[in-house]
C-alpha cells in the first residue's frame, strides 16, 4: 500500500469519521456522568479502586493531613431535649439536639478573640424549641456559616429563619451506598460543598445543559473519594468534641483557643446520620467534608487530560469497529476460539473488559472516577451491527475503496433479459 492509497479520501473520510464519532460520545458520557446519579456496573470498579488505594495502600497528600488538623467535629449525637410534637396520628414529645447546650457553646465561640475560620451546621432546625431565638441570634453572629437543609414536598429550599445561608445537604443513590453528590440543584439553590466552596474558595458557579461553567467546565454530579472517615476520628487524628462534654470539661477560654482559625463541623457523627459507603458506614458530615476536599482538589472539573483520555478510547474503540475489527478473523481461526466460552468472552466481554481496566488507568492519570461501561455496551451493539451490515454501512458512508480499474469488481454487470427473448 503507497502513500496515495494511504491518505485516499475514503481513509481521510474514515479518520474524520471517527474523530466527530468520538468527540460525541465523549461529550455524551460527560453529560451522562454530570447529570445524574445513574449506575451501570461502574460501582462494582469503582469499589475495587476506591478499597484498593485506601485499604490496601492508605495513600494519603497533604491537603487530606492539613483538613485533618483543622478539622474539629462537634457531635451532637448523645445531647439530646424533648420537645412537644404533634401530628395527624396524636401527639406527645420527640427528642432533638439539645439546643440549650448549642446556644451556651455558640456564645462561646462567638466571645473568641479568633474566630473559627469556617462552620458548617449539619444539623436540621424543623422543629421548634424554646432556645431557638437565642441560638438563631448566635448563628447570625457568626457570620461564616452554612446551614446544611432539604427540599421540601413542593421542591423548594427549606430555610426557616431569614438572615443565615442555607444549603442542600442531600444526595441520590440507586444502590442504598453512597456514591455521588451534586453541586447545584440550580442557580439559586446549591449543595453544602459546593457553597463552602464558592465561600472559601471563591468559585462562581453557574449551571447550564447540565454542567457547571465558571472557574473551568464541571461535573455537576461526580464520584467522591472519601480520604477522611470515621476510623481516623476513632485513632483521634481529627478533635471531636461531644457538646456537654465540651461544655463541662473545658473552660471557655480553652474552648476559643481550639476553635480558632477551625473549620468547625456541627452534626450527628454517631446515631442517626449514618451512611453505607464503599469503605463502611460513614457520618453524613464526613461526607460533607470529603466532598468539599474533592471540588478543592478537582475531582469534578474537565480537565483537557481527562476530555483527552476519554476521547482517545472512544477513538481506538471507533476505528477498531469501523475497519481493523476485519484482521479479526486472524483471531476467529484460531483454535481457541472454537471453544464456544472462550467465543462468549472474546464476543461480547471484550469491550466492557477493556473499558473497566481503562477506568482505572484514567484514575491512576488523572485521579478522577469515570463511567464507562454504558458505552461498552453501546460499543458491542455497534460491533454486532456492523458486523451484519458493515459493507452496506460503509457504501453508504463511501469508507469502501473504489476497486481498481481492469478487475472484476470495476466492470460493469451485464443487464439480465426481463421476459420473454424472440
Amino acid at each position: 500500500m503507497g502513500w496515495r492509497s494511504f491518505f485516499s479520501p475514503q481513509r481521510r473520510r474514515l479518520v474524520l469519521l471517527s474523530l466527530a464519532h468520538a468527540g460525541v460520545l465523549t461529550l455524551l458520557t460527560l453529560w451522562w456522568m454530570s447529570v445524574g446519579t445513574w449506575e451501570f456496573g461502574d460501582e462494582v470498579v469503582i469499589e475495587r479502586i476506591t478499597q484498593s488505594r485506601y485499604l490496601l495502600f492508605g495513600t494519603e497528600d497533604p491537603l487530606v493531613t492539613e483538613t485533618k488538623q483543622k478539622l474539629l467535629l462537634i457531635n451532637c449525637s448523645y445531647d439530646k431535649m424533648l420537645v412537644p410534637y404533634k401530628d395527624d396520628f396524636g401527639e406527645g414529645t420527640r427528642p432533638i439536639t439539645d439546643r440549650k447546650k448549642l446556644t451556651a457553646l455558640l456564645a462561646i465561640i462567638n466571645r473568641a478573640p479568633v474566630k473559627p475560620d469556617f462552620t458548617l451546621w449539619d444539623i436540621f432546625l424543623d422543629y421548634p424549641s424554646p432556645y431557638d431565638s437565642a441560638l438563631i441570634e448566635e448563628l447570625r453572629t457568626l457570620n461564616r456559616v452554612i446551614l446544611s437543609t432539604y427540599l421540601t414536598d413542593t421542591g423548594t429550599v427549606y430555610q426557616p429563619y431569614a438572615g443565615l445561608t442555607y444549603a442542600l445537604a442531600q444526595y441520590a443513590t440507586m444502590s442504598d451506598t453512597f456514591l455521588k453528590y451534586r453541586l447545584l440543584h440550580n442557580n439559586e439553590a446549591s449543595y453544602v460543598p459546593a457553597s463552602l466552596a464558592m465561600n472559601q474558595q471563591g468559585y462562581t458557579w453557574r449551571k447550564w445543559a447540565g454542567f457547571v461553567f465558571g472557574n473551568g467546565w464541571w461535573l455537576n454530579s461526580f464520584i467522591v473519594d472519601l480520604p477522611i472517615r470515621r476510623v481516623h476520628m476513632d485513632n483521634n487524628e481529627i478533635t471531636v468534641w461531644n457538646v456537654g462534654e465540651a461544655l463541662e470539661n473545658f473552660t471557655p477560654e480553652e474552648i476559643q483557643e481550639t476553635v480558632a482559625g477551625r473549620l468547625v463541623v456541627f452534626g450527628d457523627f454517631y446515631e442517626n446520620d449514618v451512611h453505607e459507603t464503599f469503605l463502611g458506614q460513614q457520618p453524613g458530615p464526613l461526607i460533607l467534608v470529603n466532598t468539599y476536599l474533592g471540588l478543592v482538589k478537582g475531582s469534578a472539573r474537565i480537565t483537557v487530560l481527562l476530555f483527552s483520555c476519554i476521547f482517545l478510547l472512544y477513538l481506538a474503540a471507533t476505528l477498531y469497529v469501523f475497519h481493523l475489527r476485519e484482521y479479526r478473523e486472524k483471531i476467529l481461526n484460531q483454535k481457541i476460539y472454537r471453544v464456544r466460552i472462550a467465543r462468549f468472552l472474546f464476543k461480547y466481554l471484550t469491550y466492557i473488559v477493556i473499558f473497566a481496566i481503562y477506568t482505572v488507568l484514567v484514575y491512576l492519570i488523572t485521579q478522577q472516577h469515570v463511567q464507562l461501561l454504558l458505552f461498552a455496551l453501546y460499543f458491542n451493539v455497534f460491533d454486532f451491527l456492523m458486523s451484519k451490515y458493515g459493507d452496506e454501512v460503509k457504501a453508504w458512508l463511501r469508507l469502501a475503496p473504489s476497486p481498481p480499474p481492469g478487475s472484476p469488481e470495476a466492470e460493469p454487470k451485464a443487464i439480465e433479459p426481463v421476459g420473454p427473448v424472440e
